[in-house]
């Protein structure tokens, strides 16, 4: 570089014998490092990465359920729509009326000895099992906007799946239970499968995978931990079971739609086998 180069450092040094280019600036006709592998040709379909060049999606980063919020959102949901109390002492009572009535029926029959276990535990059995699901769908309808309608309380989308989901995946869990390890994994894990059949229409096993994968992810151990506390102290009165298990049904919810997203709320027919 000459002399009156070095005393005008502003000024770009001109090109000449092993400076073709001053400071790198390339022109657009001169690829001095050529095509990067694995680059798009001009004007056709992407490239295939060559062999040698590992090639990985980048993984999926589901946020951390906030269990505040979860627990804020749920009680805001409760206090607007109180409709959303009525589930579970809904098809309670409907399932007492139904069984006594069995009962009165079974007790005309002489060879019948024991009304209330071949009649109102299976009655209670099942129809209490529709409440748990019928909670879930309200709660499914508050998170998707909706106001929640008496008709929603007796209604089930995508309903043969749902109730195949729920009881088995109740199955698996009391099966489980005989190691208390896998029924704690069996019911974390199926923690989302019946809103999958609900809100996704989505098929038995497909409902199933789909909650293992979303739980799988570690974003809600610590709202699975919160929501079963709840659980637990629903049970010690009666007022406290008919608040808490909504709430703690909203909030499972909540958690569902921040890792799945909103639900469905068409009415199409289910497609997913």
């Amino acid at each position: 570089m000459t002399q009156p180069e070095l005393s005008q450092p502003d000024r770009a040094p001109s090109a000449g014998p092993g400076r073709p280019c001053p400071y790198g600036n390339v022109p657009e006709t001169i690829q001095p490092y050529g095509t990067a592998p694995g680059a798009n040709p001009p004007g056709g379909p992407p490239a295939v990465p060559p062999a040698g060049y590992g090639y990985r999606p980048a993984p999926v980063m589901r946020p951390v359920v906030d269990v505040g919020d979860a627990w804020r959102w749920a009680w805001a949901q409760l206090k607007s729509q109180p409709l959303l109390l009525a589930p579970m002492p809904l098809w309670i009572a409907v399932g007492f009326a139904v069984g006594l009535t069995g009962i009165n029926v079974i007790q005309e029959m002489p060879d019948v000895d024991n009304g209330w276990g071949v009649v109102f535990v299976p009655v209670m059995f099942l129809l209490f099992g529709f409440g748990l699901l019928i909670q879930t769908r309200a709660s499914l309808v508050v998170a998707s906007g909706r106001r929640l309608r008496v008709r929603h309380l007796v209604t089930l989308p995508n309903a043969v799946r749902s109730v195949v989901v729920f009881y088995l995946c109740g199955i698996l869990q009391l099966a489980g239970g005989a190691t208390v390890a896998l029924g704690v994994l069996a019911a974390y894990f199926f923690l989302f499968a019946t809103r999958g059949a609900l809100a996704r229409r989505l098929g038995v096993f497909k409902a199933i995978g789909r909650s293992c994968a979303l739980m799988g992810s570690g974003s809600a151990i610590t709202l699975a931990l919160a929501v079963w506390g709840l659980y637990v102290l629903s049970l010690l009165t009666i007022i406290g079971w008919i608040v808490l298990w909504p709430v703690a049904d909203l909030m499972i919810t909540y958690a569902y739609v921040q890792l799945a997203g909103p639900p469905d709320d068409s009415t199409a027919p289910p497609t997913d086998r």
